[in-house]
């Protein structure tokens, strides 16, 4: 599977991770993990107070999803609650 926007929405779901955790489409969300296509790149990072935190950037879109699902797993909210999330999301 080639991992692009659409497949790590799908994983993202399949994992109970809260929306309001993340943004596919970039922009400045407060205290979000975000990726965006930035003219001929795609970063990866940590939205806060209006600001861009721990940027890395990447020149495909497999890689910069790769990260961003690496640091949504690696969340210490997501990995404390990733139980009750996912027994939530199948009830």
């Amino acid at each position: 599977m080639k991992l692009d926007l659409a497949a790590l929405k799908e994983i993202l779901n399949y994992c109970a991770v809260p929306e309001d955790m993340y943004s596919l489409t970039g922009g400045l969300p407060s205290e979000t993990y975000c990726i965006d296509c930035n003219h001929d790149c795609w970063e990866v990072f940590y939205s806060e107070r209006g600001n861009k935190n721990e940027i890395t950037r990447f020149d495909n879109e497999a890689e910069a999803c790769a990260e961003l699902l690496t640091r949504i797993l690696n969340d210490s909210f997501y990995r404390s609650n990733r139980s009750d999330l996912l027994k939530r999301k199948r009830e």
